[in-house]
């Protein structure tokens, strides 16, 4: 069993406890990331949204799975919710150019890794 796993263990008793904690959601799906779980991760981060519209974080780390699933479209229509929330975001900024390079729309990716 990895950190990951034992991790991901400890998330699921706490949203035994308390499934309205969003943080724990987020941590949740982080952990199925790393494991590779990437269509559970994405559920994960969506119920973050259901309790925390707001979250930012919720929206980059939903691009992270959805790029490592090849869905990048949605990646970057969740990355632009992300930036909607926090301009400054420079992590979302960041992974908004890869994305773009990773679709082959490398004048974009250049202005967004250029202006941010």
């Amino acid at each position: 069993m990895t950190a990951y796993d034992e991790a991901l263990t400890s998330f699921n008793q706490a949203l035994k406890l308390q499934p309205g904690d969003y943080r724990a959601w987020q941590n949740h799906g982080k952990a199925l990331i790393s494991l590779c779980r990437y269509k559970e991760a994405i559920a994960s981060f969506d119920k973050v949204l259901e309790l925390k519209p707001d979250s930012y974080k919720a929206w980059y780390n939903r691009a992270v799975a959805l790029t490592c699933l090849q869905r990048l479209p949605d990646a970057l229509t969740s990355l632009g919710n992300a930036l909607r929330i926090k301009p400054t975001c420079h992590y979302a900024w960041n992974y908004r150019g890869m994305v773009l390079a990773k679709l082959e729309r490398f004048e974009e990716a250049l202005k967004v890794l250029i202006s941010h």
